[in-house]
């Protein structure tokens, strides 16, 4: 089988915080049968060094011909080393796409309602889910802790705080937003492909299934208590 070489290979990492549509992003490039999306590939690393040769092995590694992007997924919390991650993606020439939520109230309550959904499947004795599916019945409407709340709006204000760091290292980034993601599927893969110089088709019809939808109030019944909370924190209701 031959393989492709470094001269026609594009090379692309989503930088995300959690609950950013990074996920929902990855699958649509890789339903293109020349891309080769790999999950969390600095999940599990222990050190500086495993994740150095977890990098190198992803990306420069043989692969079909038919492969013109390999891509990964990489979260800052998960990085050792950041002045060495950041040196590796420079000197392999991979493209930083940078992706992010407007909402941060939106990216809370969405942690939340995932961690409800799949504690709903493991109780039915099915898989942990991470994302609603559309064979999926929808959660119903919840009733947020506010102390639960408050620990992940600060958790979640600082991993977004630390994306737009480790991003500001790179001069040469894409940065592409959930809410234009869900509006506008299409058109953000069409900045993608203009980002890395390669065609990248989309595939979808643009309709996911979502744990929370656009109308905060049909699945919060506490929404003012929530609000409450987050101004007295001093941040803005931005929901």
């Amino acid at each position: 089988m031959k393989n492709a070489t470094s001269k026609n290979l594009q090379k692309l990492v989503l930088l995300f915080h959690p609950r950013s549509g990074s996920s929902w992003l990855r699958s649509m490039l890789d339903e293109n049968d020349y891309v080769w999306m790999v999950h969390e590939i600095l999940a599990r690393v222990g050190s500086p060094g495993q994740q150095h040769a977890k990098i190198d092995d992803v990306y420069n590694q043989g692969r079909p011909k038919r492969i013109t992007v390999v891509g990964s997924k990489v979260a800052p919390y998960q990085i050792i080393d950041k002045i060495g991650f950041v040196q590796q993606v420079r000197d392999l020439g991979i493209k930083p796409i940078v992706i992010q939520r407007r909402s941060l109230v939106r990216t809370v309550i969405s942690q939340i309602r995932r961690r409800e959904l799949s504690d709903r499947e493991l109780e039915a004795g099915r898989q942990a889910a991470q994302n609603l599916r559309v064979d999926m019945e929808p959660l119903g409407p919840s009733t947020i802790n506010s102390e639960e709340f408050t620990r992940f709006l600060l958790s979640d204000y600082k991993e977004r705080s630390n994306l737009m760091l480790l991003a500001s290292a790179f001069d040469q980034r894409l940065e592409l937003v959930y809410e234009d993601l869900l509006e506008d599927p299409a058109h953000c893969l069409a900045q993608v492909s203009d980002f890395i110089g390669t065609e990248i088709d989309y595939l979808g019809d643009g309709v996911i299934a979502r744990n929370t939808g656009d109308d905060l109030s049909a699945v919060v019944t506490n929404l003012a208590e929530l609000r409450a909370v987050t101004e007295r924190l001093g941040f803005a209701f931005d929901a």
